[in-house]
């Protein structure tokens, strides 16, 4: 995790409406204009309440503590909680913290990471009381797939991939309806709460993001960019080894379906345009688990074929499992991914500069419009409207659809950015010394060249100031 520490402008969304909870008590993006714009329910009221409760507790550095336990108590839940095959936990428990696609997020300030230690969670739980049944075991696997629902919305994808995996292999309706009881009491109340206070279910983001499945082919070229980046075709025989054996056939069978689940929902959704592959962390645990039970059997195979080199076997498994860290980091410290993730850093290093610059030189009713929604409203303080849509209920649904723009950020509704009239428009968040700034119009010919074409741009002129010592921005300043 040492290697990721920035905390990216996506995740400052959800920390201005933890910010505004906190402190003003509403969960709003912009105080005032109530509507639900984070994806997390969950993310966000832990993130106010420890910020209520932590004296002077700045979002962002809660948000890091909060995910970085999150992703070691992950790690340890691997390792330690499936009793019954120690070895295969223990294996999973070191693939998982040796990759860069699950240690890229803990420290992100994102959903992220509780959402891959909910699923971690939740998918054990629902191994033991598929051993077990006992009749607490049961409602704890549903409290668990109802946290994980409450978490994100995508959650209830693999609550219904649970219940319906039960039902083929246990064909109980007690178990099914004691699993409903624990699930109907961790979703009920935040269901509750959100038709009360917004009259949805769903984020703001659900109608900018989702366009039927016109993203299919962008997120398989996803998946299979995460399977090339880290060899995952390798691992397919190790796998097969699991699902063949007897002793490991159900758990690794269970396993399977929830990922293979998980990403049919990823493909469907279209993937995500950050490196490091975000989408598909959470069902890493998963992915781990079934390495882990397979290498297990493996080395049980071995032993009972050539019982005379009992000590040959493990230390070959412990060699395949070096093998896989090393190769599953490596991303974290060369390739396209890390180039990409540092000069993400820079942006948003220059983000944050442009939002403190703003902040305070702006009447309380004068608006902002922005690209990325997250960093430069968090620290300007301002009412915010961004291009993507992704923080205005109205923008959202009667957007227009851009195919080519960055997946998750294809819907652009210029005429509703000119509709609130923001006092400042910024189209390129980005700092440049004088010589190379460009010229003010410069920017997208879709959502950036669809607010200048108005002819109510014309309201506005362009401006250019230096921000920090020799960096300067452009943008628009409406008389």
């Amino acid at each position: 995790m040492a290697r990721f520490t920035v905390v990216l402008d996506d995740a400052y969304i959800a920390l201005r409406v933890a910010s505004n909870w906190a402190h003003f008590g509403a969960p709003e993006y912009n105080p005032g204009v109530h509507e639900w714009v984070p994806t997390s329910f969950l993310w966000v009221g832990l993130v106010a309440a420890a910020s209520k409760l932590v004296p002077g507790g700045d979002c962002v550095w809660i948000a890091r503590v909060l995910g970085g336990l999150c992703g070691v108590a992950t790690i340890l839940l691997l390792a330690l909680g499936l009793p019954r095959w120690r070895a295969a936990a223990a294996a999973a428990a070191l693939l998982c913290a040796g990759s860069a696609i699950w240690a890229a997020w803990p420290l992100s300030g994102m959903d992220a990471a509780l959402f891959t230690l909910l699923v971690a969670a939740a998918a054990m739980a629902l191994l033991r009381t598929l051993e077990v049944r006992t009749r607490g075991s049961t409602v704890l696997t549903g409290l668990l797939f109802g946290l994980l629902s409450v978490a994100r919305p995508d959650g209830v994808v693999l609550a219904v991939a649970a219940a319906a995996i039960a039902s083929w292999l246990l064909r109980d309706l007690k178990w099914l309806s004691r699993f409903g009881l624990g699930y109907a009491v961790t979703v009920v109340p935040a269901v509750g709460y959100m038709l009360v206070e917004f009259k949805t279910l769903v984020p703001v983001s659900y109608y900018a993001k989702v366009h039927g499945l016109a993203n299919v082919q962008n997120g398989l070229h996803y998946v299979l960019e995460a399977a090339r980046t880290y060899h995952l075709a390798l691992a397919i025989p190790v796998i097969a080894v699991a699902l063949w054996s007897r002793g490991s056939r159900r758990p690794a069978a269970v396993a399977l379906a929830l990922l293979v689940t998980w990403i049919a929902w990823v493909i469907a959704d279209g993937g995500d345009f950050l490196p490091y592959h975000r989408f598909l962390a959470p069902a890493w645990p998963l992915f781990a688990l079934l390495c882990g039970l397979g290498l297990e059997r493996c080395v049980a195979w071995l032993r009972g074929w050539r019982p005379g080199n009992a000590l040959l076997w493990p230390a070959a498994a412990a060699l395949l499992l070096l093998g896989a860290c090393v190769a599953w980091t490596t991303p974290s410290l060369e390739g396209s991914d890390r180039v990409r993730y540092e000069a993400n850093a820079i942006d948003e290093q220059m983000r944050e500069a442009i939002g403190r610059y703003f902040a305070g030189k702006l009447q309380p009713s004068d608006w902002i419009a922005v690209k990325p929604a997250g960093i430069i409203p968090y620290y300007s303080g301002a009412p915010a409207v961004d291009l993507f849509c992704l923080t205005d209920l109205k923008a959202a649904r009667g957007g227009q659809w851009v195919p080519a723009a960055w997946v998750g950020h294809q819907r652009m509704n210029a005429a509703r950015i000119h509709e609130v009239g923001p006092r400042v428009v910024i189209l390129d968040a980005r700092l440049y010394r004088r010589e190379h700034l460009p010229p003010p119009g410069m920017t997208d010919p879709n959502h950036g060249g669809g607010w200048l074409s108005d002819a109510r741009a014309s309201r506005y002129s362009p401006v250019q100031v230096e921000v920090v010592p020799d960096y300067w921005l452009n943008f628009f300043y409406r008389r």
